[in-house]
């Protein structure tokens, strides 16, 4: 660690930057020139025509499948054979089906199908040499062709005239005479050759000549382009095969069964869709003769089109970046091993060229530290006059005075530590004053809110009386009803139990009784009387809970509660106040519930109502208004008084501020709100509206922000 904060690492910096740096930016600029070059010769030349020559393959390939069904087709027996509905001549046909399969190998299945779709021949051997199953070669012949809709698709094609080359598909006819399902992926495939039979004759066609080809052989093209590059150790390259527009892979050396137990397969997938091919399809939809694009590692590629219309595939060509710069890579590595050969020899010379002049100034280093570490006996012993024999001596004489100076701070520090001593003593006794002083705030501003609360509730008694005398007197009232109607109807039953045993005659008396005595009206009038004294006390307890609710202390911790039901409760105890006068706008959202003191906040909005309804001398109104934004619950109440003076609104929240006249309010109603809503981590303000009248807002957290040691009252 040493050498690498002395004079000798910077010595050792300053000539690498000046003698280094050249060498590093030069190599530099040759590997970026080098891999550039690879890039253009490997990519747009090598891959390029890699995919272009195994284009043409796959051409001249389908080109000489074509050609020879052509010369198939034009056989004259296979013309007679079709020519005339007898079963004449199959054995000759089948024969050479036979012979045609054995010798192309690439033919898993030939028919010949008559203009009417009925499969008249078909070969019994396999391209294998072996027999197919009789009973299976016995249910084909004589199928109608529309059992196999891909080949019917092709047949009514050639029956126009002309020659068919079908789409790769899995063919089902195929599929029946062989077993492809524990086979190499690319074997379960397939291309359908079609061909017109014309009659020499008429001219006419008679049938027509189908070839099913095994997809293997086109895959075996593009294998041999892998085999090639691991020739070449280029163990990650391989061919692909997609169709036209790049969304099915035809082609892939990663397929199913290539290998006994190989699970993974590209063969069938979508690349648009497949999350690890879709890199490979964004590139060949940007189009290009080359593409780059991200797999598991960077690759590169060579595209081209096959020329043959009816398909329009896709042949890439694909290395990976890794086998792309091999070259460069190894270039590198000699880069590499020049500069730190370099880096070696400026090292060495640094080390033999610095060693005299350092070892001085290290002696000096070292007694510097032990004076730092408290040996204030150390001394430098340097001989010479030169600048180093000067220096020794300076730092001796520093030593000398640092020794003193060591020595009177000592005695300071002594004197310092009883100090702060003492002084921590009394702040201690401070801090423990100064405690119990904020204690006393606390419960003095908790009793100055229940004394408020106590002192609006008074406000509220005789109000509340009233309502509470209405519907006492309305329950007292109707009891004389209540009490005659039941008298009425004690006397009807008692005579009913009496005329009841006469019959039919005292039926018609009890009737008349009923007539008589209105007794329809009196239990109509009954059922009445029930409800609205039932009403009446529902209004009572309704007011007594609430006025109960608001009376009480409020719980130790913060509740969840609906802001609208505190302002409902409010508006109820204050009702006296406002009815037959003042019109409420209730504007309520749809709101969480929030966590807060309910009682605090019942204090909160029943002071804000109340200042509002007092600030309306005659009839008015007063919205309610109840919302949330950014996280945060705002209430607004408004009203259509006088407002406040304009001059007195940055003042209405100061304790014992009223704008009220003498005897008429204290002060503290809006002070202790402000607080309150503080306390909750809110805000209140407050401001007049356009046409007279005031506006109070009050916003409240919607995830609890109260300050801390507010867990009680």
């Amino acid at each position: 660690m040493r050498f690498f904060t002395g004079i000798q690492f910077k010595f050792l910096v300053l000539l690498l930057l000046v003698g280094l740096l050249p060498l590093v930016v030069t190599s530099g600029l040759f590997y970026e020139t080098a891999r550039n070059i690879i890039v253009a010769d490997r990519v747009e030349i090598y891959l390029k025509h890699l995919s272009q020559q195994n284009a043409d393959k796959i051409d001249l390939f389908l080109m000489e499948r074509q050609e020879e069904l052509v010369a198939m087709a034009s056989t004259e027996t296979v013309e007679r054979f079709l020519g005339h509905e007898q079963a004449e001549g199959l054995s000759e046909v089948t024969r050479i089906l036979n012979a045609l399969v054995k010798i192309h190998e690439v033919y898993d299945v030939m028919v010949l199908v008559d203009t009417r779709g009925e499969i008249r021949a078909v070969n019994t051997l396999n391209r294998f040499g072996d027999w197919f199953d009789g009973r299976i070669l016995s249910d084909i012949k004589g199928m109608k062709i529309s059992a196999f809709p891909e080949e019917e698709k092709a047949w009514r094609k050639a029956l126009e005239g002309v020659a068919v080359v079908h789409e790769w598909f899995r063919s089902e006819l195929a599929n029946s005479l062989y077993y492809f399902e524990d086979d190499d992926m690319s074997r379960c495939h397939h291309l359908l050759f079609g061909q017109p039979v014309i009659s020499r004759e008429t001219g006419q066609v008679v049938g027509v000549w189908l070839n099913v080809m095994n997809w293997e052989f086109v895959q075996a093209i593009l294998d041999l382009v892998e085999f090639d590059f691991r020739r070449y150790g280029l163990d990650s390259g391989y061919a692909l095969l997609l169709n036209r527009d790049a969304t099915c892979i035809l082609a892939s050396p990663n397929r199913k069964n290539r290998l006994p137990g190989t699970t993974k397969n590209d063969i069938e997938v979508n690349p648009a869709v497949n999350q690890e091919l879709r890199p490979l399809y964004d590139a060949l939809r940007q189009g290009g003769s080359t593409i780059r694009y991200p797999m598991e590692t960077i690759r590169y590629g060579g595209v081209t089109r096959i020329g043959m219309s009816e398909f329009g595939w896709i042949v890439v060509v694909s290395l990976s970046e890794d086998d792309t710069f091999k070259p460069v890579q190894r270039l590198k590595y000699i880069f590499i091993s020049i500069i730190l050969g370099v880096v070696l020899l400026i090292t060495l010379g640094i080390w033999f060229l610095s060693r005299q002049l350092i070892r001085p100034i290290l002696s000096l280093k070292d007694s510097a530290l032990d004076i730092a570490h408290g040996n204030y006996a150390q001394r430098v012993k340097i001989g010479g006059s030169d600048e180093l024999g000067v220096l020794a001596a300076a730092f001796n004489q520093m030593a000398d005075t640092v020794e003193e100076r060591q020595q009177a701070l000592e005695q300071i520090n002594r004197d310092l530590e009883k100090m702060v001593w003492d002084r921590t003593r009394a702040l201690e006794q401070s801090n423990r004053e100064l405690r119990e002083a904020i204690e006393n705030l606390q419960n003095t501003q908790n009793q100055l809110i229940q004394s408020e609360k106590m002192a609006s509730l008074g406000q509220l008694i005789a109000g509340i009386a009233h309502e509470i005398k209405n519907p006492l007197n309305f329950i007292y009232g109707n009891t004389e009803f209540l009490a005659e109607y039941v008298q009425k109807i004690r006397n009807y039953v008692n005579f009913a139990e009496q005329e009841i045993r006469h019959g039919a005659d005292g039926l018609v008396r009890i009737r008349d009784y009923q007539r008589e005595h209105n007794l329809d009206f009196v239990m109509e009038d009954l059922k009445n009387l029930a409800a609205n004294i039932h009403d009446g006390a529902d209004r009572i307890r309704s007011i007594v809970n609430d006025l109960r609710s608001f009376s009480r202390a409020s719980s130790g911790s913060p509740t969840a509660a609906d802001i609208r039901k505190i302002l409902d409760m409010c508006l109820n105890l204050l009702r006296n106040q406002y009815k037959n006068r003042i019109r409420i706008h209730r504007e309520y959202a749809e709101v969480d519930k929030i966590n807060v003191y309910i009682g605090k906040m019942e204090q909160v909005f029943l002071n804000l109502l109340t200042n509002a309804i007092q600030a309306i001398p005659e009839d008015g109104d007063i919205w309610i208004r109840v919302d949330e934004n950014g996280g945060r619950l705002w209430v607004e109440i408004e009203d259509s008084g006088d407002g406040i003076p304009p001059k007195l609104v940055s003042r209405i929240f100061e304790p014992f501020f009223t704008t009220k006249d003498v005897g008429e309010g204290t002060g503290l109603g809006l002070s202790i709100s402000y607080t309150i809503v503080q306390q909750h981590g809110g805000s209140m303000s407050a401001w007049n509206r356009t046409g007279g009248g005031a506006v109070f807002r009050v916003e409240l957290p919607q995830v609890s922000e109260l300050s801390a040691g507010e867990d009680h009252e």
